[in-house]
């Protein structure tokens, strides 16, 4: 999958319209057709070429038509479009004597989708729909994003500050919405927490928290359920306060070990390289008091402000039960 290399946008909630401009405008340049055999053979459409593709779209196509995205890849940037060209046309002709349709999807005039026929369109748009008629937005004081055809993510930070226990840092419910137009990931609305001070996130990754979660398969009344669990809001901070409290109480999974095992274990479980895990464990003893499971949670979703968008969201799921 492409990492999108940008780091999260930040507008008040009142300015939520250069959000829905920038969405609106990415889906009104959407377009989408089925390639098939008969199509190329009566000149409906034509094969497509490298020029054709986003990055992205270059690994969607591979991995539909099944071969190495990173090798093909390789062969673009040393400037071997020709031969890139004819694999596109080899494996594409192939696929189709077999599986007889590839369902496209372009915006601003690139590929970025090579997906089955049977794939079920949700949009950013449609997204957005979502969050203004739940109660979402009108929850919100400020709201973190990034929006690309491949990749929608969006964090609204709610209005209202607590704080929990020993750490007097105001915290906010924070609600964490997700899509991808193009097979790169199902919608979904989770509940998570933004720590004020240092604009952390934590994505609990726990079924309790997931308001929704459509993988793009068949029609449901989404604004409906949204709307629903948006209503649940407080017992749902409730129940994530009294998390954060047992947190508090509970030595993290490195507490007294080696610094070097614990660089192991956070390299390991976070699937990270052993300069980001030093600099965990550096913020976890020296910033955030170097004993509870909390004090990890803040160091991990700190360090995360450092990596892509997609590094960033693996690292705020995954903080609550590394910690």
């Amino acid at each position: 999958m492409l990492r999108i290399s940008e780091q999260l946008s930040s507008i008040d909630a009142d300015q939520y319209d250069v959000l829905r401009n920038k969405v609106d405008r990415i889906c009104s340049s959407r377009e989408d057709y089925v390639l098939s055999r008969e199509a190329l053979q009566s000149g409906e459409r034509t094969m497509p070429t490298v020029a054709d593709f986003s990055a992205y779209g270059i690994g969607s196509m591979a991995g539909r038509l099944n071969f190495p995205s990173a090798a093909f890849t390789s062969l673009i940037g040393h400037g071997c479009d020709d031969l890139a060209n004819a694999i596109i046309e080899h494996y594409t002709n192939d696929y189709l004597k077999s599986k007889k349709t590839i369902f496209v999807r372009s915006f601003d005039n690139k590929i970025y989708g090579f997906l089955s026929p049977k794939y079920s369109c949700f949009d950013d748009n449609e997204v957005l729909d979502i969050v203004e008629n739940s109660g979402i937005l009108e929850q919100s004081e400020n709201i973190w994003y990034s929006a690309h055809p491949e990749r929608f993510h969006a964090r609204f930070i709610d209005k209202e500050k607590f704080t929990v226990g020993n750490d007097r840092s105001n915290l906010s419910m924070a609600v964490f919405v997700d899509n991808s137009m193009v097979g790169g990931g199902s919608f979904k609305i989770r509940y998570g927490i933004y720590r004020h001070a240092c604009t952390n996130g934590c994505i609990w990754g726990l079924k309790e928290f997931t308001l929704a979660k459509e993988q793009h398969k068949g029609e449901k009344e989404w604004t409906q359920i949204a709307a629903s669990a948006v209503a649940d809001t407080q017992a749902v901070k409730e129940l994530i306060k009294r998390r954060i409290q047992l947190m508090q109480g509970e030595n993290s999974a490195i507490y007294g070990l080696d610094p070097d095992k614990a660089i192991v274990y956070l390299k390991n479980r976070l699937a990270t390289n052993e300069k980001t895990a030093a600099k965990i464990l550096d913020f976890y003893q020296n910033t955030y008091g170097g004993h509870s499971k909390w004090d990890l949670c803040n160091a991990i979703t700190d360090v995360a402000h450092d990596l892509t968008v997609n590094d960033r969201l693996d690292f705020e799921q995954k903080a609550f039960f590394v910690a």
